[in-house]
């Protein structure tokens, strides 16, 4: 499961990335790609336009971040999942609670009766 969001977050993660630059990146006023953002666009043509644009430019690196996150998370993560287990057992706060005295433990005196 761990896995599969890292394979999901690796795609996302370059799809949010291009939009930083998408509205900005184009060839020229007179080149028009079907690629690149503009102001005059609705909203379905827009999408589709960017959807193009991520396809063409970044999907292949993406699949390739998404594969690492994958083999990443498939080689690193039991043992990372046990050390911070390690971590959280060690150093969480549990409240104190007294105890009964165990009568049988030879180290623990034993009440007087009178």
């Amino acid at each position: 499961m761990v896995a599969a969001f890292g394979a999901a977050w690796g795609l996302l993660y370059g799809i949010l990335i291009n939009l930083w630059f998408w509205p900005f990146a184009a060839p020229g006023v007179e080149a028009d790609a079907g690629l690149y953002w503009s102001p005059d666009l609705g909203v379905e043509e827009t999408i589709a336009r960017y959807a193009h644009f991520y396809i063409v430019t970044s999907l292949p690196f993406d699949l390739f971040r998404s594969a690492g996150n994958v083999l990443l998370v498939l080689i690193f993560g039991a043992p990372v999942l046990r050390l911070l287990d390690r971590y959280r057992d060690r150093f969480s706060w549990q409240p104190w609670v007294p105890m009964e005295p165990v009568l049988s433990d030879p180290f623990i005196p034993k009440p007087e009766v009178s």
